[in-house]
């Protein structure tokens, strides 16, 4: 008996996977060749979902056929669309496969490291790689980030970022002040950062079936950029608030007048030196040169 389950459980072994198993969330829009670059970097064992933006020129059918592609939205610059997308990208994701570590990235990330050292970075704890900080955050735009809890934009429906409707959502925010309709703050503690995290599989299956989580995401159904609260506030009240490493992994460069800055040759070796999972932004024409070197030192497996 002994010697038939001792059998039975190698057998069993040798079918499980010696490494964590990964899968990417990606929100993209435009630049096909960055964006089928990165796919095609992917291991062929990892997950990979797309959301691409129902204004993108970018066809489902031109993205490598090995991602699952989605267009639901038309996503507005600060909108709350964006953050259910990926939301929406995550649980199609966990209910297609088992993932030990989601991350999210955008169609303009590209790989700092071979993949083959992800699980070495990452560890085996559990841990959840996010960027955090506290709220209030003294200099950040929206009332130091707490109006993006208590008043409704609307950047849902239209570009902000353009002259008249920059103008009718200030007076849409003002005549909310003035009239006392924002909404109170809740009693929690609040955070903001990027979305761009690197989440583990415990975090992800607690957030897609929780109702706290449920709640601050429709109570954000109207706030601008939500994305940029949703995932710190949610996690840092949560049972895994010990888990969370405040790093997302992620090179960027927010040294330029409209950060972030797209990366060229210049930032190469520092990208390599970051210890960063992925690096943003990238562009074909602009990034060329960096994306074939970083290809170089993935094929030597980053020796």
């Amino acid at each position: 008996m002994a010697r038939a389950l001792a059998k039975l459980y190698k057998k069993l072994s040798d079918k499980l996977p010696d490494h964590m198993r990964h899968c990417l969330i990606i929100t993209a829009y435009r630049d096909l060749t960055i964006l089928n670059r990165l796919i095609g970097r992917t291991p062929a064992d990892w997950g990979v979902f797309v959301h691409l933006d129902r204004k993108s020129e970018i066809r489902p059918e031109a993205v490598a056929p090995r991602a699952r592609v989605f267009s639901w939205e038309r996503i507005q610059w600060g909108s709350a669309r964006h953050l259910r997308c990926i939301v929406r990208l995550l649980d199609e994701a966990s209910r297609a496969g088992e993932w030990d570590y989601y991350h999210i990235v955008s169609g303009a990330d590209y790989f700092a490291v071979a993949p083959s050292r992800f699980d070495d970075l990452l560890g085996t704890s559990g841990k959840n790689y996010i960027s955090c900080t506290h709220l209030p955050c003294k200099g950040w735009a929206w009332g130091e980030g707490l109006d993006i809890f208590r008043y409704a934009e609307l950047s849902e429906y239209v570009d902000i970022r353009k002259r008249f409707w920059k103008n009718l959502n200030r007076l849409f925010v003002a005549g909310q002040r003035l009239l006392h309709l924002g909404k109170k703050l809740p009693g929690y503690e609040l955070y903001r950062g990027l979305i761009y995290s690197s989440l583990h599989k415990t975090f992800i299956h607690w957030a897609l079936r929780d109702g706290f989580a449920a709640d601050l995401l429709h109570r954000l159904r109207h706030a601008v950029v939500p994305e940029e609260v949703y995932l710190q506030t949610l996690i840092m009240n949560s049972p895994f608030r010990d888990t969370v490493v405040n790093n997302n992994l992620r090179y960027d460069d927010w040294s330029v007048p409209v950060p972030p800055g797209d990366l060229d040759m210049s930032h190469y070796q520092r990208i390599l030196a970051s210890g960063k999972l992925f690096c943003r932004k990238v562009k074909t024409g602009f990034s060329d040169a960096l994306t074939d070197a970083l290809d170089a030192y993935i094929d030597s497996d980053g020796q």
